[in-house]
């Protein structure tokens, strides 16, 4: 799996101080699989983070993309 993101920590970046933006991979399968499962992965996910402290607290899912197949 070849896979990118963008993740700021530290100082804050448009207001945030810990995330990932975007997350692009060349993997179909873990893309199809997050975009048919987000709201379950959401609810997971925010159970998860609710007990954090803040500004972690305020962590949101990143966006999941795939480039777009090129013709060869």
């Amino acid at each position: 799996m070849i896979s990118m993101g963008s993740f700021s920590a530290g100082k804050p970046y448009k207001g945030r101080l810990l995330e990932i933006d975007k997350f692009i991979t060349l993997d179909k399968r873990m893309y199809d699989r997050f975009q048919n499962h987000y709201s379950e992965i959401s609810a997971t996910f925010t159970k998860m983070i609710m007990s954090l402290e803040a500004p972690f607290k305020t962590v949101k899912l990143p966006e999941i993309e795939i480039p777009p197949e090129t013709e060869p």
